[in-house]
């Protein structure tokens, strides 16, 4: 599976490639009851979708968050 996201202030955009046709659920932790939170798969071997982060009155959404992290590696 090949996977790119893109992360925003308010949101992660997520790009899946899977090897076959996928027709599974794929859910934030603990938010599965939630329509928004949850994508399936449609027999397709691509799927898109977006995280929300963060509501429009700043509550937190999906249970997700952003954070910001620097990674510094010696050779």
């Amino acid at each position: 599976m090949n996977h790119l996201v893109n992360c925003h202030s308010n949101r992660m955009e997520v790009q899946l490639e899977f090897e076959e046709p996928f027709s599974g659920v794929i859910f934030a932790d603990q938010a599965y009851n939630d329509s928004s939170c949850r994508w399936e798969g449609q027999l397709s071997s691509k799927l898109n979708f977006t995280i929300p982060v963060s509501t429009k009155d700043g509550l937190s959404a999906c249970e997700a968050t952003l954070e910001q992290v620097f990674l510094n590696e010696y050779n």
